[in-house]
């Protein structure tokens, strides 16, 4: 009964006094050990009670079903309208998270196209970095080529004087960079008349101009360490201007030959105002055919401010008089020289177009990563907030779920105690088939011993029927033999007139010819002697379990034996 009891331990009073109640008690179960009064055997009862004991916890069981059930319908009653209210607030946050959650994937999904979109234009900007480094490289050995063949015509020495130069002008020794050699500083239009132009520069194409006579000494320090004494180049000190000068009234202007500064392209307006003021350029026609030249020169009306004219094999024409030139060919304005600087011009020029397309490409790709990376951070910022706000409502959703379980916290005792209900039921099912289980074994061996011990008493009762005419006859000898020891004295078998008696041994020997002894058996012997002996059904009950009990494993007949104790102590002492 302490399972019973243990099992209704966890219900509330009225339950233990429902459990409690009277109920049908089941049909016994019939086993081995059976006395002859029909009492059931330890073995049975103990089966009874386990199958009892579950019976009691499956309907301990419904019932606490029953009462959670009823429970939670109360409890869904009383707070209809307040579990209405947050299922469906709970509802709608459910909706706003799936919301967010689309939102959130939606903004995953920019941010990962803008991140590659930054990494392709980073891409892109670094491969147009290497080719814009790679073009100003080409443009730089261009350049330097340009420079060294514009430069290399005025003299092995001009190219060093020119990096002094600069060097010096870096260091902040001059205050205004002199400029040179003035034939580097002009181009042709026509490259024809180089020839004339140097014939008319003359000196001039190697001479250098200075703004002041401080950088003037300085230059002459310079080249006097690359030219020797007494032939170094000229220096002009003029000051320099940013503004050509109006050489308007004093130019000559023909419909059809140039002057020599019409015919030169001067950058740098400090040159050609040298040119100017040194040789007076704008008044100097280029007239290429010679008849022509002195056509136009020593005709009655010559041009109008015009001094002189050179031809295209660099003659002098005067109005009155005519020098040949002593020159051939144009020794630094060559028309070979020329052409390989335009080209060179050109090619750079084409560089430097490419340079712009590549700069402006460049900027416009870094606007477009500029935004993107814009759109990236904005698109960072609102998946951001959409988590945040996303975190929020799953908090207020954990809230409003913890409210409705704390309303059904009454719940959970019963709940625990329905756990271990149907804990306890497993484990009472595994006993009772276990205890099931060990009865049909018992009953089994039950049924051979009852079968063994029914042949053994067959046998016995057999024995005894055949035994039965040698007991009687023993016994009648054994009578007669008292008779004859009545009637005779004790010690005096000699006394006379009566005859010498036997001993029973005797007796037996003389009447032994009248039995059949030869003809019995050890086994019939044994017998005869036990019927001799006081019937007993316990002894021979007991005697009928010695071979089902020596054919068991030590263990298992350990724990029999054992168990056979303790039936025989509890029916011993139970009944007293």
């Amino acid at each position: 009964m302490s399972k019973r009891k243990s099992s209704n331990s966890g219900l509330t009073p009225d339950k233990r006094s429902r459990l409690s109640q009277s109920e049908p008690e089941e049909e016994e179960e019939s086993g081995f050990f059976s006395s002859g009064d029909g009492k059931n055997s330890p073995q049975s009862a103990g089966l009874h009670l386990e199958k009892t004991n579950s019976r009691d916890l499956e309907k301990d069981k419904d019932q606490l079903n029953k009462r959670i059930q009823e429970l939670k319908q109360s409890i869904n009653q009383a707070n209809s309208a307040d579990t209405q209210a947050r299922v469906e607030k709970m509802n709608h946050i459910q909706a706003e998270l799936e919301d967010l959650s689309f939102q959130d994937s939606t903004l995953a999904q920019q941010i990962d196209q803008f991140q590659q979109a930054c990494a392709t234009a980073k891409e892109r900007l670094g491969r147009m970095s290497r080719e814009k480094q790679d073009l100003l490289h080409a443009m730089e050995s261009k350049q330097r080529e340009l420079v060294a063949m514009e430069v290399s015509r005025f003299g092995e020495q001009m190219p060093a004087l020119l990096r002094a130069i600069d060097e010096a002008d870096q260091q902040g020794q001059f205050k205004r960079k002199p400029v040179g050699p003035l034939g580097f500083c002009i181009r042709l239009r026509d490259p024809e008349l180089g020839l004339a132009v140097e014939s008319c520069l003359k000196s001039l194409m190697l001479a250098f101009c200075c703004d002041n006579y401080a950088d003037e000494r300085e230059l002459q320090r310079i080249m006097s360490r690359f030219f020797q004494h007494g032939r170094r180049t000229q220096i002009i000190i003029s000051t320099f201007t940013n503004t050509l000068y109006n050489v308007s009234s004093r130019a000559v202007n023909h419909p059809q030959y140039p002057s020599v500064l019409q015919a030169l392209e001067i950058e740098n307006p400090v040159v050609a105002n040298c040119l100017i003021g040194m040789r007076g350029i704008e008044t100097i026609l280029l007239i290429k055919n010679a008849a022509e030249a002195r056509r136009v020169m020593q005709g009655e009306h010559p041009p109008h401010n015009c001094r002189e004219a050179f031809t295209i094999e660099g003659d002098q024409v005067y109005n009155d008089r005519y020098y040949s030139s002593g020159q051939n060919r144009a020794q630094y304005l060559t028309k070979d020289v020329e052409e390989e600087i335009r080209h060179l011009r050109s090619a750079l020029h084409s560089q430097r177009t490419q340079l712009d397309r590549f700069q402006q490409d460049m900027q416009q790709i870094n606007e477009e990563l500029k935004q993107n990376q814009i759109l990236l951070c904005r698109a960072y910022e609102d998946q951001k907030k959409a988590q945040e706000h996303c975190q929020k409502l799953q908090a207020e959703l954990t809230e409003l779920q913890n409210v409705e379980e704390a309303q059904s916290e009454d719940l959970k005792p019963l709940e625990e105690e329905l756990e271990e209900l149907s804990s306890r039921i497993s484990v009472s099912q595994v006993e009772f088939e276990a205890a099931l289980k060990q009865t049909q074994t018992h009953k089994e061996e039950c049924e051979e011993a009852e079968q063994l011990y029914g042949q053994q008493r067959k046998a016995f009762n057999s024995i005894a029927e055949e035994a039965e005419p040698i007991k009687t006859l023993d016994e009648s000898t054994q009578s007669l033999t008292q008779s004859q020891a009545n009637t005779t004295q004790p010690g005096s078998p000699d006394s006379p007139g009566v005859p010498p008696l036997c001993t029973p041994e005797a007796s037996r020997c003389t009447l032994a010819p009248k039995r059949a002894e030869p003809d019995m058996t050890d086994y019939q012997r044994c017998v005869l002697i036990n019927i001799s002996n006081k019937y007993d059904e316990e002894e021979h009950f007991l005697l009928s379990l010695v071979g089902a009990l020596r054919r068991l494993p030590p263990c298992s007949r350990s724990e029999v034996k054992m168990k056979f104790q303790q039936i025989l102590h509890e029916a011993e002492y139970n009944n007293q």
